[in-house]
């Protein structure tokens, strides 16, 4: 009864210990800069350009400030912005943030090489969106803005301020961000499930419970490792629910001029999520299929040696 007892307690502590593992994995590699780069090529950013409340955001009044500076027709903007190149651009710019935010580690600035190699590839932008508007861009007009991004190098940071001046101006550590979750409370709480050791810690605790589930369990580790499984993916169903449901809606409201591309990057979440919580379920199934198997292999062999020994009997008897 006590083993039986421990092993469902085990199960139960070793499915929330992974969900927190595979929480902290998935934040983890969603703020990696390669991600969020490939969330925003394959969405549309051109809300970040958009006015809010009646005001335009920062991000638009500096670009404009740029473009002018270097002599960039204001027509080509949103193009310019849904680049490709503009996009990882952007997704550097916005790792290098939420690494501030939540990490805290060194502030990294934008290198006038990093800008300069923005303006030379959207120069084909530029010069296919004036086009489509019956206008053109000759190469006198691609060196001079060439020229005019070399020149204004210098002033770089007053176009791109850096991430602690971002988070300084528009947030403040008390902003809610969640219920009365603030923004302080949040970002600590992501430090403290992306932190390398108390993952280490975890992840060993974690294969410490597994171990005394097997090795208490022989016989039945199918049945309670399957039931292990089938819990974690249990967790992880309600979770993505709630992410996709009260999370969302939550922050598309706070956000509405960005709503379609906090929908988009948390269907993609959802959808790493999905394939985990799959996985899962068809381990447990797999397990079941074993035990069944197990258990069947075993009813055979049972009925055959009893089989035999009664014929062994009978046939004592008739001698």
């Amino acid at each position: 009864m006590i083993k039986k007892i421990s092993s469902w307690f085990l199960i139960f502590l070793s499915a929330l210990l992974t969900v927190f593992l595979t929480f902290s994995i998935e934040v983890k590699w969603n703020l990696e800069e390669k991600q969020i780069v490939s969330y925003l090529q394959d969405a549309d950013i051109s809300f970040l350009m958009d006015s809010y409340n009646g005001v335009q955001s920062e991000l638009y009044q500096n670009v404009l400030k740029y473009l002018e500076a270097i002599n960039v027709p204001e027509e080509t903007m949103e193009e310019v912005l849904n680049s490709e190149s503009t996009k990882k651009f952007v997704g550097k710019y916005l790792a290098n943030v939420f690494d501030y935010l939540i990490y805290q580690k060194e502030d990294l600035s934008i290198t006038k090489e990093e800008v300069l190699k923005l303006v030379e590839d959207n120069l084909k932008v530029i010069s296919s969106s004036l086009q489509a508007k019956g206008l053109s861009l000759s190469e006198e007009e691609q060196a001079q803005i060439l020229k005019y991004a070399t020149d204004y190098s210098n002033q770089i940071l007053e176009f791109f301020p850096t991430a602690e001046q971002i988070i300084t101006k528009l947030l403040d550590k008390d902003t809610v961000v969640f219920s009365k979750i603030t923004l302080e409370d949040f970002t600590s709480f992501l430090r403290f499930i992306t932190d390398p050791f108390i993952f280490s810690e975890v992840f060993i605790l974690l294969l410490l419970f597994l171990m005394i589930l097997f090795f208490i369990n022989r016989g039945k580790r199918c049945f309670y490792f399957k039931k292990y499984f089938f819990f974690y993916a249990l967790i992880l169903v309600f979770g993505e629910i709630l992410l996709g449901t009260v999370v969302k809606e939550q922050f598309m409201n706070r956000v509405a001029h960005a709503a379609a591309f906090i929908n988009y990057m948390i269907n993609e979440i959802s959808k790493n999520l999905w394939i985990v919580i799959l996985l899962a379920i068809f381990i447990s199934f797999v397990l079941s299929k074993i035990e069944r198997k197990g258990f069947k292999n075993e009813k055979i062999s049972t009925e055959l040696c009893e089989g035999n020994g009664e014929e062994s009997n009978g046939r004592g008897n008739e001698e």
